[in-house]
């Protein structure tokens, strides 16, 4: 639901309730909250969620407003990235053409503009390549004091603005800046010129945004924070209550919900209470109810907040803990989804707000008491609103300042900005408002994302047709549209021109409740979005029944115990002794995961072997009873023969693999493995739930090899010959294998399994060695052969922040068939979905792949734009400091906010861009999808992603405008041109930054054939 689709009661009908007033104002401010999943389904999703129904660069704006963050980069890491040359002035110059609004605004909003200055448009373009300095006045004085910067010329002045601001005859003309004697000469009667004229026209800076409520009041006139006494206890309490499993005992009450609960704590037996919650037994004793709602009534009304203020005071309160109030918010929303681990039936985040405003109030009148203020909180309200200085200051030093910058930028010398008077002055400082920090910050993330998406636009634009058709494939493999597996699809086809590569959502089109052999209930397998029918059950294999009861009685027995040993552990009388038994057993093993962890890996992989052989499985797939009568829990016992057709034969077409099938198909689910890493979830598979996609790509394999399933195919012209067989496998995207599933194999795909792994060995060595050129614990000059050994390494390594960087250079996603991109180095930053446009004229197949890889792709990038941009409030920080609550996400310390968004170690070398789609496909087609599908309309139109189409007839490259549609593409430089390399390793080699894509030469073919 957008923030806009939330009304309030319908005007002109019987006046609303202060119950139905108070819960709008819940509802719209908790689409407001961050909408972070538990971490056991932690996904990828739109941070700015709330401000999804506004364009971009507005929500933006908004957020910023709102929740007081910041949502681009601050303007001097663009200047960093001018500085390096990854920003140009012809990008700048390109977006500035594309933004013409600018020029004509700057035109219009300055008829009277002085004829000695430069024009206001090349002023303004000036201004965003260069900025200037918005210092506090503190600073500001202390700097011209201390430092002399009104005799200091700004760095990088204009060639021409130097040229007439200090001329030089050809005989005294040197390289380089003027002397600080010249400067001093210069610009100090320009300082007194500009001080004379900030004094005439002073700049007003507005006092700030009034804040009405008691909580801030009071911590403006005591410089004591309420909230310091409320979090502590409130911390706790909603981490017990929450709880998914870690506590060892549980809240008690929690079925009736956090309020109850809470009162039920407190009045149970004697507990020493700090002194600001003396009254807390007299204020509940007040409230006979038992009502959350009509507690928060009559805590509002105790506040005198307004039905007018009601919606911004709650939305207030909710923020001060908004990682907390939004998992209330999310767990309450959720409902019973197939494998959300067991938590309380009643959540709402009516209570959470009852529990948080009983407290605020408690702590509102124990901060006031000790400081003298009246304790009757209405009362208290009115004085410090009556206190409040709200008159606006004026800054004559900062307008001087800020003319001082314009002219040197503009070239005028003290006599020209003399004679234009205060009238120039107020049109200097004009333009410089219509051009604040926003608009340039604006106009140069714009530039930002040009940089990357022009290069690649050309890279595939000359790849079109460059390389000869591939040798007909002996091996085909299926991957997730990861962007992980960028780099490993193409090091395949670079060293192996017989091996043919696709892609697709890594649930492989099989929504699935999954239940694997040793787990004790199911999980979904599918997007978050979709709620599975189906169950699938992971059984052992007949000869293998017997071996897995000897395997599931160890397993029980070990259980046992753990749960002994924790239980004695935290014994009175047996607490010492396990506790110095436990340290003497666990030193040895303790030193080895530290010193040696891979090793240490390794020894604990064998000796679970031992303990725990390996069973044979199976999966059952179809069912017997086609009648489709449902299991207790309402979920389908397996696929019907039907049901499999449609599935196989859909993806197929997604793909568009649907003719000359290889002897063998890999279908390759992914899912990554580390050790003391709370977000695994968002390094595995998304399109599975923040799971493995392994037993969906073996499902997909089995079915896809059922021959009444083929014979179902042939009604959608999909003819698999007898002599191709689908192969499930997983790969592990941190230490880079590969298990393969061999279920049910031909004699001839046993025999071609050696070779196979041959191959796809290969490929992950390669694939692990460009990965590990972005580790600084990686050599420069490490071999190909020790990359795997380097990255299992890392994800063996307890004290490893970074095993693995995850989507952490992700920037594009490309829909189209493969010969697209097949032989361009793309650095690992692009989903790639497989798409073949000539087998949809319709664009019915594009249709159903946008809507899928639309929102999740957008999901993805924007969570990663949005952590790296503003770390510490919508990121979660640096991990070190984190330990996980509840199973529910992590805090830091011992007690905090939930933190939402990435951890600093998952964004350090992400590159904020838009997410860019490329779609191969006819624009026609691609315009008329956009106009009849609101989701894609809402990312495309408000520029959340930025859409490009190329013309599969002509190759014309093709990017969406709001309000223009789709125009021609041009590149900022019309002779731009990338890299010819003849591989991979020879563009990558010796680089720890992001690369510019380059055109691959795809001439070193090595190795085995599949």
């Amino acid at each position: 639901m957008d923030a806009g689709s939330i009304s309030p009661p319908i005007a002109g009908s019987s006046p609303p309730s202060r119950a139905a007033l108070l819960r709008h104002a819940l509802q719209h401010a908790a689409h407001q909250l961050p909408a972070q999943a538990p971490l056991e389904v932690f996904v990828h999703h739109n941070t700015l969620h709330a401000f999804a129904d506004l364009p971009f660069f507005d929500a933006v704006v908004a957020a910023q407003k709102t929740l007081g963050v910041r949502c681009l980069l601050r303007e001097e890491q663009y200047r960093e990235a001018q500085a390096r040359g990854r920003i140009r002035t012809e990008d700048i110059d390109a977006v500035l053409r594309e933004s013409s609004h600018l020029t004509d605004e700057a035109a219009a909003l300055f008829p009277d503009w002085p004829a000695s200055f430069p024009a206001p448009a090349a002023l303004r373009r000036l201004l965003i390549l260069h900025g200037i300095a918005d210092l506090p006045d503190a600073a500001l004085a202390f700097r011209i004091a201390e430092q002399h910067l009104h005799e200091r010329m700004l760095p990088g002045l204009p060639p021409d603005a130097l040229a007439k601001l200090f001329p030089a005859s050809p005989r005294t003309a040197q390289p380089g800046p003027p002397s600080l004697a010249a400067q001093r000469a210069v610009l100090a009667p320009l300082w007194q010129v500009c001080l004379r004229l900030g004094q005439a026209v002073p700049r007003t800076m507005a006092a700030g945004e009034e804040t009405p409520f008691l909580r801030d009041l009071l911590y403006q006139k005591t410089n004591e924070d309420p909230d310091d006494l409320v979090h502590p206890t409130l911390i706790p309490l909603c981490g017990a209550f929450l709880d998914h499993g870690q506590a060892y005992l549980g809240m008690p009450d929690r079925e009736k919900g956090f309020y109850i609960a809470w009162r039920q704590v407190l009045t149970a037996g004697h507990a020493i209470r700090p002194a600001w919650e003396r009254m807390l037994g007299r204020l509940l004793r007040q409230d006979t109810t038992s009502d959350p709602e009509k507690t928060l009534l009559f805590l509002l009304d105790e506040l005198q907040i307004s039905d007018a203020e009601l919606p911004d005071f709650v939305a207030h309160i909710l923020r001060q803990l908004p990682g907390w109030a939004g998992m209330f918010h999310r767990i309450e929303s959720a409902g019973s989804d197939v494998g959300l681990a067991s938590r309380p039936p009643t959540v709402a985040l009516l209570d959470f707000l009852a529990v948080r405003l009983t407290l605020d109030v408690l702590a509102y009148r124990d901060v006031a008491e000790r400081a003298g203020l009246p304790t009757d909180l209405s009362v208290l309200r009115a004085q410090l609103l009556a206190e409040r200085n709200t008159s606006p200051v004026s800054s004559s030093l900062s307008s001087a300042h800020h003319l001082f910058q314009l002219a040197q930028l503009a070239g005028l010398t003290p006599d020209e900005l003399s004679q234009a008077g205060p009238a120039g002055a107020r049109a200097l400082l004009a333009l410089h408002a219509k051009t604040g920090p926003a608009v340039r910050r604006r106009i140069l993330h714009q530039a930002y994302e040009r940089a990357y998406r022009d290069p690649l636009l050309v890279a595939l634009r000359d790849n079109r047709q460059r390389l000869p058709a591939p040798p007909p494939p002996t091996l085909a493999l299926v991957t997730c549209i990861d962007d992980r597996e960028e780099s490993l699809r193409r090091h395949l086809e670079e060293r192996h021109p017989a091996v043919q590569t696709f892609s697709a959502a890594g649930f492989f089109n099989l929504a699935i409740a999954f239940q694997g052999l040793d787990d004790p209930s199911t999980f979904p397998l599918c997007p978050v979005v979709v709620r599975p029918q189906h169950l699938i059950v992971e059984a052992p294999a007949a000869a293998d029944a017997q071996l897995q009861k000897r395997r599931h009685q160890r397993r029980k027995r070990l259980g046992q115990l753990r749960l002994l040993h924790h239980e004695a552990s935290r014994s009175f009388w047996l607490a010492p002794l396990v506790t110095a038994l436990s340290a003497f057993t666990s030193a040895i093993p303790l030193l080895l995961r530290v010193f040696a962890p891979l090793s240490a890996t390794r020894l604990q992989r064998v000796i679970t072997r031992r303990l725990l052989p390996k069973v044979r499985t199976q999966l059952a797939a179809s069912r017997d009873d086609e009648s489709r009568a449902r299991a207790t829990d309402g979920l389908f016992q397996g696929f019907s023969f039907d049901e499999m057709a449609a599935r196989i034969g859909a993806l197929l077409e997604n793909i568009g693999l649907v003719r000359h099938f290889p002897p063998l198909v890999v279908i390759l689910g992914h899912d990554s493995t580390s050790v003391n890493n709370p977000h695994i979830a968002a390094y595995s598979c998304g399109a599975c739930g923040g799971r493995s996609g392994g037993p969906n790509a073996r499902l997909f394999a089995r079915m896809a090899n059922h021959p009444s399933v083929r014979a179902l195919l042939l009604a959608r012209h999909i003819d698999i010959p007898p002599s191709t067989q689908f192969l499930g496998a997983l790969h592990d995207t941190a230490t880079d294998s590969i298990e393969l599933y061999e279920d049910d194999l031909s004699e001839a795909t046993a025999a071609a399994l050696p070779a196979l792994r041959r191959i796809l060995r290969d490929g992950l060595t390669h694939s692990a060695h460009e990965r590990s050129r972005r580790f600084v614990s990686a050599s420069p000059h490490l071999a190909p052969g020790d990359a795997l050994d380097h990255v299992e390494h890392r994800a063996a390594d307890l004290g490893q922040a970074r095993p693995e960087l995850g989507h952490a250079t992700n920037a594009s996603c490309i829909v189209g068939r493969r010969s697209l991109s097949r032989g361009v180095f793309l650095d690992r930053r692009a989903f790639l979905v497989s798409y073949d446009p000539t087998i949809d004229p319709h664009g019915t197949i594009l249709e159903r792949i946008l809507l899928a890889v639309g929102p999740v792709g957008a999901g993805i990038n924007l969570e990663y734009f949005f952590s790296t941009v503003d770390n510490e409030r919508l990121g979660a920080g640096t991990k070190l400091p984190h330990n996980v609550v509840g199973l529910l996400g992590v805090m830091n310390g011992a007690s905090s906010d939930l933190r939402t968004g990435l951890p600093k170690q998952m964004i350090e070398i992400h590159e904020p861009i838009r997410l860019q789609l490329i779609l191969d496909a006819d624009p026609a087609i691609a315009g008329a999808i956009l106009d009849r599908q609101p989701s894609l309309q809402a990312l495309v139109c408000n520029e959340w992603l930025t859409l490009i189409v190329l013309d599969p007839s002509s190759g014309a490259a093709l990017i969406y405008r709001p309000g223009l549609g789709l125009v021609p593409w041009q590149p900022s430089t019309p002779s731009l041109h990338v890299s010819h390399v003849p591989r991979s390793v020879d563009h990558y080699r010796g680089q720890r930054d992001h690369l510019p894509p380059a055109l691959l030469s795809m001439s070193h073919p090595v190795g085995d054939r599949a």
